[in-house]
């Protein structure tokens, strides 16, 4: 069996190469910069650069094609929106050559979609943010002076198709006031039209993994967040496995099952456990950055959608461990460094504490914890990735924290 995998530097893709390359799939990892950690992996068979998505749909699109017609694959899976989007939309150019195990286009818009999908939960029953929705400038003035703060701005997209290019609609902000708000606002805008704005929602993270065949669920998994990258909210650096909760499962499972869904999908949500129902995030309609907890933990997600798509028998539900810990390093240097810096103005809920923060860090280096990238087996891709961030991230990411410290700096 021969496997493409797209988005090389992300963690969920590392995850699927060695999942599925230990077990003697031949794996070729594409991206479209050399640095892909997925590509140094030791279960990645060869590494393939193409034209990014972000650059021009076009080009990458006409180069995967020609790459599915040559290369004589089994399967294409898509690791981010930037590339499901487009494969999706046009699969009918795919079909002829490989298979894809995907959902239709429409649940995978709808998914992808964060109006759509609260629209969809609303319909379910699922509870939301409260949510205000915007679809003129000229409203937001007003509606800025009316509303409760702290809000989070959103982008409707994670990516956005704009034109021959997609734009990664890139993380929430944050406003406390009216001011504040339309400023924050507009920008957002510019890149992603009409964002969405939300109540904050305080409480942990959680996130239910699915395999649904045809609109059936088949496995479930579950994680609790324990760290964040950033503090304010991101993807996860430190998570531990839990068992399927009654409530994640039966909002995330009718989210699914109303999508008619079929193949791979997590649902995040919010949740004060003591003070409220768990309420939703997001679908993320594809593989997932935690990804590597559930294979640690004895769900290998990857392998079983491809048992699935060629229709092998496999036991429905499989039971795992819970109470694993697993560890995206680089994530929690980047978390340590964000509390180390300190609350954003006005932040309303307690933020970690800098002196616990370090002591749990430090203590996150015993035993027992899995890594979701380093592999004393498998070292390169560890290395990698810590060379693709300090050519692509490090140097925006400390310019701004250089702007926000001399911004703190300034006299009152």
């Amino acid at each position: 069996m021969k496997v493409f995998v797209t988005d090389g530097a992300q963690n969920h893709a590392l995850a699927v190469a060695r999942s599925l390359g230990a077990k003697g799939v031949e794996v070729v990892v594409g991206e479209s910069s050399v640095l892909s950690k997925g590509g140094f992996s030791r279960y990645c068979r060869q590494r393939r650069v193409y034209p990014s998505p972000a650059e021009s749909v076009g080009g990458f699109l006409s180069w995967m094609v020609e790459e599915m017609k040559k290369g004589e694959y089994d399967f294409l899976l898509p690791m981010t929106e930037g590339c499901l989007l487009p494969i999706s939309a046009n699969r009918d150019r795919f079909l002829p050559y490989v298979r894809l195990p995907l959902p239709s286009h429409e649940a995978i818009f709808q998914a992808c979609n964060k109006a759509d999908t609260l629209a969809l939960a609303q319909q379910e029953g699922v509870p939301i943010p409260q949510t205000w929705f915007v679809e003129e400038l000229t409203e937001l003035p007003a509606l800025a002076k009316t509303i409760p703060y702290p809000v989070v701005i959103k982008p409707k997209w994670s990516s956005f198709w704009k034109g021959d290019r997609m734009m990664s609609g890139g993380g929430a902000a944050y406003a406390f006031g009216p001011e504040e708000l339309v400023e924050k606002f507009r920008r957002v805008h510019q890149e992603i039209p009409f964002p969405l704005i939300q109540s904050f929602v305080p409480g942990r993270g959680y996130g239910l993994y699915a395999l649904f065949e045809e609109g059936r669920p088949r496995v479930l998994f579950a994680h609790e967040r324990l760290r964040d990258v950033r503090p304010t909210g991101s993807g996860s650096a430190l998570r531990r496995s839990i068992p399927p909760d009654p409530l994640l499962t039966k909002h995330a499972v009718s989210l699914l099952k109303a999508l008619k869904w079929h193949g791979v999908a997590m649902v995040e949500f919010k949740w004060e456990r003591e003070r409220s129902e768990p309420v939703l995030m997001e679908i993320n309609g594809r593989f997932w950055n935690s990804l590597p907890l559930a294979i640690a933990a004895g769900v290998d997600f990857p392998w079983l959608l491809l048992q699935m798509a060629q229709g092998k028998p496999f036991d429905d539900f499989p039971a795992y461990q819970t109470d694993l810990l697993c560890r995206w390093f680089l994530g929690d240097c980047r978390h340590l460094f964000s509390v180390l810096r300190g609350a954003p103005p006005g932040w309303p809920v307690p933020f970690p504490g800098r002196g616990k923060t370090l002591l749990d860090f430090l203590k996150s280096h015993r035993r027992g914890i899995v890594s979701d990238t380093f592999r004393w087996e498998d070292p390169m891709p560890g290395l990698i990735e810590w060379l693709y961030f300090a050519f692509t991230k490090a140097p925006g990411y400390f310019r701004s924290s250089k702007r926000r410290l001399a911004k703190h700096a300034e006299p009152v």
